[in-house]
């Protein structure tokens, strides 16, 4: 579905990877079940989120950052985030990367 909406194999595969751990865990209202045709409902509308954004880190420090999303959904954007932060807490013993400009994360 994310696919059909313009997102990235890439992206269309993460986000259904989140949601379907979403579902497993019990989260429903955060899963597919739920969360899904809410988000797939804003792409169809024309947006946010966006359905291929640009991931920009704006701020870098050592073992901190912050990354603009450019629209997209906190679960399209999440990963990309999160091994940020693991690249960093690897060379520095801690990592935090701060995600603005970005949609519901679930």
């Amino acid at each position: 579905m994310f696919r059909s909406v313009g997102v990235s194999a890439e992206g269309a595969a993460e986000m259904a990877d989140v949601l379907i751990a979403s579902d497993l865990r019990g989260n429903d209202s955060h899963g597919v079940s739920n969360a899904l045709r809410h988000y797939i409902q804003g792409y169809l509308d024309g947006g946010p989120p966006t359905a291929r954004p640009t991931f920009r880190v704006v701020r870098d420090g050592p073992a901190a950052a912050v990354v603009d999303a450019d629209g997209a959904l906190g679960i399209h954007v999440g990963t990309f985030a999160m091994n940020l932060a693991i690249e960093k807490a690897k060379e520095y013993g801690v990592g935090s990367v701060a995600v603005r400009n970005a949609g519901h994360f679930g």
